[in-house]
Order: structure tokens, then C-alpha cells, then sequence
């Protein structure tokens, strides 16, 4: 690729397609980086060249540009696994969260779990919850790793490669300033640490569904369940409270809607995953529950970014 058209792709993916994995754009993007630093390293110019080009190929119906983008790819991950013995965390991190999301977009059996240990080794060996908690950028960028895991954990009913000790940090930093869970993918946090109990005992609950003579405990899963029923959606627009509308009410309605998905979907996975022979009323209820979905999905306008990120992990 000539140097202009890099220096082009480069600021396209700085200015435009950074944005696309997040449910809304932040101060703190974590997939946004710097055109000078893109220059800088190899491997992470043709990791974003990549995504750049299967942008543009979709966008300008240009098949050959797929063609481009593999040879970025395939190129990334060779400059990349070399460049783990002696580049930063800094921008290893952003290219392993430019990679995955090309993955992400491409296939749904990939090496996500590779890249995640990956990510989660150059986090522990640099020590990186507590050296960089006030690197707001690098946290939400933790958070984006953190996030990925937990859904994968989810979707496979196993435990979360990452301990809790990552979700506990993200908590006390999720405070809406710089960045939250909600602006990087519709979920708030209290439902993201639902599902890693809910991933941990599904593992759990599987194990004791292969062995004779032991039953399992549905005590902590209940009360995961009454937790997400008693969330208070922050988001609903209540015209009695003028104070309430000095935001765009449609951008809180959306917001508010992509809540209440997250909500049932996660109740849907629990009824659904703890107690796979049903009667006919818990048929019932699961049905509703899929339906309130899928409701809550169709509230959304199409062009509103929320609306191509929450709740992929239940389908």
C-alpha cells in the first residue's frame, strides 16, 4: 500500500471505524490511537490497516480490499508476536484490542481466548491494575479485555479467564466522567459483574449435572436474579422532573431501552440455563422474556450505535 493511502486508512481508522465496536463515542476511546503513534509501530499500523480495509470494502463495495486486509492481518499478528519480547504494554495492548475486533467482526470461532491470555499476561507482568489505575484510557481499554472475556465465559458456561480482582478495580472506576460500561457497550456495570457469578456457576452448574449423586445449589443463582430485577434503570425519562430532560430525551429513551434488553436477556440465560427441563410455565416465562427483548431492541432506531452492540452474547 503507498504511503498516502496508509497515511488515509490510518486517519479514517483514527477519526471514523474506532468508534464502530462501542455502543457510543468517549473521550477515552480505547480503540482510538493517534496517527503518530500508529507510525511508530509496524505492528500496529497494519493491525489498524487491517480493520481499515474491511471498513472501506464494505462501504465502497470493493471486494479487492478483503484482500488487503488479510495481507494486513497476516502481517500484524508476524510483527506482533515478535514484538512481545521487547515493545511497551502500551501499544501491544492496542493492538491486541485492534485484532480481536477485527476477529470479532469476522467469525464467531476464533483465537479470541489466545489473544485474551495474551493480554492478560502483559497486564499481570506489568503489574498494570495498579500501576495504571489512573490512566483512564489504559482502564477503559482493561475494561474493554475485561468485557470480551466475561461474554465469551458467558456464551461457553465457564469460569472467566480474568480474576475478579479486574472487575472489582473497574467498578470504582466506572464513573461515567471519562468513560463507563455503558458507553463502551450498552451494559451497565451491575450486570456485567452478574454475569461473570452467573458464567462462574454455570460452570459449576454443568459439572454437577455429569455427576451421580450431587445437586446442585440454585440459592446463589436466585439471588443473582432478584439482584438484576431490582436494578433501578438510571436512564428512564420521567417528564414530572424537568431536571431530567436537560439531555436529548430520545438519547436517554435509547439508552434506557438497551438497559432493560441487557436486563431480561440476562434473566432469559438464567431460567433458562439452570433449569433445562421446563414446565410449561417456565416455557411461558422464557418466551416473554425473549419477546421483552426483542422489544426493548426494536425501541432503538437502526442508525443509533447502541443498537449493533448489546446483547450479542445471548444469540
Amino acid at each position: 500500500m503507498a504511503p498516502a493511502a496508509s497515511r488515509t486508512n490510518s486517519l479514517a481508522f483514527a477519526e471514523e471505524f474506532c468508534v464502530v465496536p462501542l455502543s457510543l463515542d468517549c473521550r477515552t476511546n480505547p480503540f482510538r490511537v493517534h496517527t503518530n503513534r500508529i507510525a511508530k509501530f509496524s505492528f500496529l499500523l497494519h493491525a489498524i490497516l487491517a480493520v481499515s480495509s474491511q471498513h472501506l470494502a464494505k462501504k465502497n463495495h470493493n471486494s479487492s480490499l478483503n484482500i488487503e486486509m488479510h495481507r494486513h492481518s497476516s502481517t500484524a499478528l508476524k510483527l506482533f508476536s515478535k514484538a512481545l519480547i521487547y515493545s511497551d504494554i502500551v501499544s501491544l495492548l492496542e493492538t491486541i484490542l485492534v485484532i480481536v475486533n477485527l476477529e470479532t467482526s469476522q467469525t464467531a470461532s476464533s483465537t479470541w481466548s489466545i489473544h485474551l491470555n495474551g493480554a492478560q499476561g502483559l497486564l499481570e507482568r506489568d503489574s498494570a491494575v495498579e500501576s495504571h489505575v489512573g490512566n483512564s484510557r489504559m482502564v477503559a481499554q482493561i475494561a474493554i479485555v475485561v468485557w470480551w472475556d466475561v461474554t465469551i465465559a458467558f456464551i461457553s458456561r465457564r469460569e472467566p479467564s480474568f480474576p475478579m480482582s479486574y472487575l472489582d478495580m473497574l467498578a470504582t472506576q466506572d464513573t461515567g466522567e471519562s468513560w463507563s460500561f455503558i458507553v463502551l457497550n450498552g451494559c451497565p456495570i451491575e450486570f456485567v459483574i452478574a454475569m461473570t457469578r452467573l458464567a462462574k456457576l454455570a460452570a459449576i452448574y454443568t459439572k454437577t449435572t455429569r455427576m451421580d449423586w450431587t445437586i446442585f445449589n440454585t440459592f446463589p443463582v436466585e439471588v443473582i436474579i432478584d439482584e438484576v430485577k431490582d436494578y433501578v434503570n438510571q436512564e428512564k425519562v420521567d417528564i414530572d422532573h424537568p431536571g431530567n430532560l436537560d439531555e436529548d430525551p430520545n438519547a436517554r429513551r435509547n439508552r434506557f431501552h438497551c438497559i432493560e434488553a441487557w436486563r431480561h436477556a440476562i434473566l432469559l440465560y438464567a431460567y433458562r440455563v439452570f433449569a433445562p427441563n421446563q414446565e410449561e410455565a417456565k416455557l411461558r416465562l422464557i418466551s416473554h422474556l425473549a419477546r421483552v427483548v426483542l422489544d426493548s431492541v426494536r425501541c432503538i432506531p437502526r442508525e443509533d450505535t447502541l443498537r449493533s452492540s448489546y446483547c450479542y452474547p445471548y444469540f
